[in-house]
Formats: structure tokens, sequence, C-alpha cells
């Protein structure tokens, strides 16, 4: 979960959709945490159209994963969609 982090911090999104592949691939992308994760690399992005997308897929989204969607609208100037979100 560290490359995440680390295309979160640095922004890096194209990176960060490589690794988000792998971990389809890896049949990862059903693991609670690394969902969360995901959500947080593309908040912090500022992609919130693949927020949704993995928020989506998610089968029991939960509060860290749905503040960390506000939170990612708010980043971006969304607050409209940061209050619906909520």
């Amino acid at each position: 979960m560290g490359v995440l982090n680390a295309c979160a911090n640095t922004e890096a999104l194209e990176e960060g959709r490589c690794v988000h592949e792998w971990i389809v691939e890896s049949r990862w992308d059903s693991d609670v945490f690394v969902g969360n994760k995901l959500v947080d690399m593309y908040a912090k992005c500022g992609n919130m159209e693949d927020v949704w997308r993995v928020f989506n897929k998610m089968s029991s989204p939960n509060v860290m994963r749905r503040t960390t969607m506000i939170l990612g609208h708010l980043k971006i100037g969304q607050a409209q969609k940061a209050l619906e979100s909520f």
C-alpha cells in the first residue's frame, strides 16, 4: 500500500492507475483496506470520477471510504458534491 500512498502524495495519477490495474489483476480489489487506499489515492490526485468508480464497485462502503470521498470533493472545490456525498 506504500506505492498507493506514494502515488497519492505526489499526485502521480497515471502510476496510480497502473498500480490499480495490477491490484485488479491480482484480485486484491475486493479487500476493504485496498479499496480504501484506492479511494484515497484517486481523491488526493483530484480524480473524483475514479473515486466514484472504485466506491461503487466496493461491496460495503464504510465511513472511512465515504469520508475520503467527501474530502476529495472538497480538495478540488466541489463543496456541493461533498454535501451530496454526505
